[in-house]
């Protein structure tokens, strides 16, 4: 059972664990069509959800072509080191799209999606040389990337001036604290409905506790939630 709660996936927006605020501004999203939706930045410390978010937009919109770019793959390092001649050809593909005969031609009219997580990797310039691409090309490009907090003054001024910025940390501020539980609640009992687990096992109490317990990380959480679920199911809690 312990492998099922590892493999869950959040599979819509109704599943993330959101606080309203942020809830609003992607329910907003969401009823939008691909070529309506900005490009967008999402800044947040890790486990609030920034990839799974990336990855529920790159599945719910009709995009020509979907690719994504985590830069902290051991493929973009060489011998320990940052391989910024590979960065540089993937980011070509993103900053040539739209710049030729063939689009000109093609009657494949859809935007393309490009997924870039940390973001921070990259060099001013690579940064520089993207923000120019959303600028002239927006119609074609959509880049949805993420960037830990830590290095929220990594990102350059002129590509934040391109693109949204959504601040993930504000679900963790303490004011949002009792809705930010709420939540993790919630989706806490959609995640052992969906993998088909004893409903009775925890109970709303174990979830909360669960929550304080992992400080609030998403991560954490799930992980946590298996571990306890499968002790308390084998009698051990």
């Amino acid at each position: 059972m312990l492998r099922e709660f590892r493999r869950w996936q959040v599979s819509s927006l109704d599943n993330m664990i959101l606080v309203d605020r942020l809830r609003g501004i992607f329910d907003t999203y969401f009823g939008l069509g691909a070529h309506d939706l900005n490009s967008m930045l999402f800044v947040g410390g890790s486990g609030l959800g920034k990839t799974t978010l990336a990855r529920l937009i790159s599945k719910h919109f009709d995009w020509g072509r979907v690719e994504r770019l985590q830069l902290t793959d051991d493929r973009f390092y060489k011998d320990d080191k940052l391989d910024t001649k590979l960065i540089a050809r993937h980011l070509s593909n993103i900053t040539s799209q739209g710049n030729n005969l063939t689009r000109f031609f093609s009657t494949n009219d859809k935007r393309s999606l490009y997924i870039l997580d940390e973001l921070q990797q990259l060099t001013t310039a690579q940064q520089r040389r993207l923000n120019d691409s959303l600028e002239e090309q927006a119609d074609g490009i959509c880049l949805i990337a993420t960037m830990n907090v830590e290095y929220k003054g990594a990102g350059s001024n002129s590509t934040l001036s391109r693109m949204e910025v959504i601040d993930f940390d504000i679900i963790q501020q303490k004011q949002h604290r009792a809705e930010l539980i709420k939540d993790m609640v919630r989706v806490g009992k959609i995640c052992i409905k969906d993998i088909g687990a004893n409903e009775d096992i925890l109970t709303e109490e174990d979830l909360k506790d669960i929550a304080k317990q992992t400080h609030y990380d998403f991560r954490d959480f799930f992980i946590t939630l298996g571990r306890r679920y499968v002790m308390k199911e084998q009698g051990k809690d």
